[in-house]
């Protein structure tokens, strides 16, 4: 249970639901409800997809490219980094909206790009993913591995809520101002987090 804890909170922290909502929201400001619920399910499923053959085949990928797991920390931690300050620094919001297809009938493509790819399943979460997967064969047992699955589902499960009722915690956040807040705290840790995968990776390395 602490090992599952643990994998949803750094998930949490690495994907990042509220930076999606005030994307989302500007991506789907002029779509009904019901094509904001339609380009959601596929921006979240889309997302599973991905993530789940990373979870499978991730580690097998890298072994079969001669990858040393110390490298691939190292690597994972400059990825999120640069994520990190992005989220920091960066207005994310705008980006976004300079990706915004012109023509209405292309409004549910953004489900693929950008929510999808590379807001939900980006390349920080993907190496983030092989990495605890890989920690928890390390660990032993199929508890950690089925943990780390089960929090991949309740991550995405809460992701597709937040961005159903996207509107909603907007305002409860007091608008924009309170997701930048949360954003860039949330930045912070993942940098803390990003910090520390570049210290295990040195130390597998020497």
């Amino acid at each position: 249970m602490e090992f599952f804890i643990q994998t949803f909170i750094a998930l949490l922290i690495i994907i990042d639901p509220f930076c999606l909502i005030p994307i989302f929201l500007s991506l789907t400001h002029d779509c009904t409800n019901k094509e904001k619920k339609t380009i959601a399910f596929r921006a979240v499923a889309i997302a599973f997809v991905i993530i789940l053959i990373f979870l499978l085949f991730g580690q097998k990928l890298i072994d079969l490219l001669g990858i040393s797991e110390g490298a691939f920390r190292i690597t994972g931690g400059v990825l999120l980094l640069w994520i990190a300050a992005q989220m920091v620094f960066s207005d994310m919001v705008t980006a976004a909206k300079a990706n915004q297809p012109d023509d209405p009938q292309d409004k549910t493509h953004i489900a693929v790009f950008p929510l999808a790819i590379p807001m939900i399943a980006g390349p920080g979460s993907l190496v983030s993913i092989v990495l605890m997967m890989k920690e928890a064969s390390d660990l032993g047992g199929r508890a950690n591995e089925i943990g780390v699955i089960a929090a991949v589902v309740l991550i995405l499960v809460v992701t597709y809520w937040m961005l159903i009722v996207s509107h909603k915690i907007l305002r409860w956040l007091g608008g924009l101002m309170g997701v930048n807040v949360i954003v860039r705290v949330l930045g912070m840790l993942l940098a803390g987090l990003s910090v520390q995968f570049v210290i295990d990776g040195i130390r597998l390395c020497f």
